[in-house]
C-alpha cells in the first residue's frame, strides 16, 4: 500500500509541474527577408540582436524560431537556439515585443489568447507584419 502512495503522488506531482509550464508564443521570422539585420525584444529581455536573416524562398521562413513557455505567475522561459532567458512578464493578457528590422522598431502588445504562433514578414516598403493564429503555419 506504502508504494501505491508513493507512486501515486509521484505521478500527480508530475503532472501538477507539467502544467505549471504551457507554451504561450511560438515566433517565426517568415517571408521577404532578405540579409535584413533584426534584433527582438521581449518584455524587459533582449532575444537577440543584429541578426542577418534571409527567409528561404520556397519555403517563406527564415531559421529564426524562438519559444516563449509560462513558468510561474510571473515569469517566462524565453528559448531561442541553444539559449534560453528567464524573463518577468508583467501581465497575464499582453506581451510587450519590439522588433528592429534594419534600424527601424516596431513595437506589438502580443495577447497570446488570441493564438500562440506569431509570424513577422517584411513588406516591399520595409516595414513589419505581424500575423497571429491559432493554428500553426505550414511551410511547403
Amino acid at each position: 500500500m506504502h508504494k501505491f502512495i508513493v507512486i501515486l503522488s509521484v505521478l500527480l506531482n508530475t503532472s501538477l509541474m507539467d502544467t505549471k509550464k504551457e507554451t504561450l508564443l511560438e515566433i517565426a521570422f517568415q517571408d521577404f527577408f532578405r540579409e535584413d539585420t533584426v534584433s527582438l525584444n521581449i518584455e524587459d529581455c533582449n532575444v537577440f540582436r543584429n541578426i542577418v536573416v534571409t527567409s528561404d524562398e520556397i519555403l517563406g521562413i527564415t531559421d529564426i524560431c524562438v519559444q516563449i513557455i509560462k513558468e510561474v505567475s510571473d515569469t517566462v522561459l524565453i528559448k531561442y537556439q541553444d539559449n534560453e532567458e528567464i524573463c518577468h512578464y508583467k501581465s497575464d493578457k499582453t506581451m510587450q515585443m519590439s522588433v528592429v528590422l534594419n534600424g527601424q522598431k516596431f513595437d506589438f502588445a502580443i495577447t497570446p489568447s488570441k493564438g500562440k504562433y506569431i509570424g513577422f514578414g517584411k513588406n516591399n516598403d520595409g516595414s513589419l507584419d505581424m500575423i497571429q493564429s491559432k493554428d500553426p503555419f505550414e511551410y511547403e
